[in-house]
């Protein structure tokens, strides 16, 4: 069964690994019409599973159907009873079967790419796509139709010979678009702690494809394949409502505030969740904050303040994102911190020798003195004797 399939199972039903087999079962009345696909248990209904009609879903992405009477090896199916969903599937024939047109388009950009060549369409429209060579008297020829108004598109026609000069078969850079390349160099991006530059999709893209980028171009790339990956970034402070939500759902008890602009405009938000106001007692009476700069689309200062338990290890207390460092922003986070942890006895704050902090500490606070941050101290001191 396919992986989705399985956590799907695995979520709900405890005792899986003592379940049958699941199988997906795809019922057709003949090849060029797909009726559905669906999840069978073979125990509860007494199925005799044979290799007719079966969907493999776990191999490429791809829904595999077969009309054998024998036992299926997945190695020996026909790719032509394949219905392809990769946007960047590299084998392309005659009898293939698309998923939509988009994948089918996004597969087409990708071969002309390979191939260093220019293509055109002749027709496109929701029931067929075809694609000539833009090279006048050439062969080449791309045909591919709807199955029954589906949205699936069946491969009629394949001429993949180009009898053009080739002079006109090489475009270097006519197609790479940002959103194409994006596609295809997304995958490099999902792990986060890795560092992908352009330079390196540069290097890459030549390498593999034999396109001559310019680095704007690949800073593009990878500004739309992190867009992809995950969604831009004014969407992101459209779920901050959402995530507050869970954040309280799951640790009850937390001091979790958000602040607006009048025309509903993000502005602060102060978090500081129940573990760590429950651990505060445990740790010594003395709060650090410190700051630093956000860098990117929205700018703007994250906010940190932290303590020391007592086996002298940092221990994080509560985290804000503000516009910048005013007395306003200032004023907003220790307030919220005071409700949240109240005064101790013997309490002090420590931070650099910012006037807003010291101005609003004094404020807010009773009997909490504020103390300069040696680090901060010495790193002055360095300036002072470079200068």
């Amino acid at each position: 069964m396919g992986l989705k399939v399985y956590i799907m199972q695995k979520r709900d039903v405890k005792a899986m690994s003592a379940l049958p087999l699941y199988i997906s079962v795809s019922e057709k009345k003949s090849f060029n019409e797909f009726i559905s696909s669906l999840i069978c248990n073979t125990a509860s209904m007494n199925l005799s599973i044979t290799a007719c009609n079966v969907v493999n879903t776990s191999t490429e992405r791809a829904l595999i159907v077969t009309n054998s009477d024998e036992c299926l090896d997945v190695l020996d199916i026909d790719a032509t009873k394949v219905i392809i969903s990769d946007p960047h599937h590299k084998h392309i024939e005659v009898e293939q079967v698309y998923i939509s047109k988009r994948v089918l388009k996004s597969v087409m950009k990708n071969y002309t790419i390979r191939e260093k060549f220019q293509s055109r369409s002749v027709r496109s429209s929701k029931t067929c796509y075809t694609l000539i060579c833009k090279s006048h008297n050439c062969d080449f020829l791309f045909r591919a139709s709807d199955i029954n108004k589906s949205g699936m598109f069946y491969v009629r026609e394949f001429l993949s010979e180009h009898t053009c000069p080739i002079k006109d078969k090489i475009y270097p850079k006519f197609h790479a678009t940002s959103k194409l390349i994006g596609g295809m160099v997304k995958q490099k991006f999902k792990n986060h702690k890795r560092t992908y530059s352009a330079t390196e999709i540069r290097s890459d893209m030549k390498e593999d494809l034999g396109m001559n980028l310019t680095y704007i171009m690949c800073w593009r790339v990878k500004e739309q394949a992190l867009e992809d990956l995950r969604g831009k970034p004014f969407a992101s402070y459209g779920k901050l409502p959402a995530y507050i939500h869970v954040l309280n759902t799951t640790y009850p008890s937390s001091h979790i505030r958000m602040k607006k602009h009048k025309d509903n405009e993000f502005l602060y938000i102060f978090v500081a969740l129940t573990i760590f106001i429950q651990g505060f007692d445990h740790c010594r009476p003395m709060i650090v904050v410190d700051t630093s700069y956000l860098r990117g689309l929205y700018s703007g200062t994250f906010v940190a303040a932290c303590t020391m338990d007592g086996a002298g290890h940092i221990f994080s207390l509560a985290y804000e994102i503000v516009d910048s460092e005013n007395d306003a922003s200032w004023t907003w986070f220790f307030q919220n911190l005071k409700e949240a942890y109240g005064e101790r006895e013997h309490m002090c704050v420590v931070s650099d020798r910012n006037p807003s902090i010291i101005k609003v500490v004094a404020g807010v606070y009773n009997n909490v003195p504020h103390y300069a941050c040696m680090w901060h101290l010495w790193g002055n001191v360095k300036k002072i004797r470079k200068s």
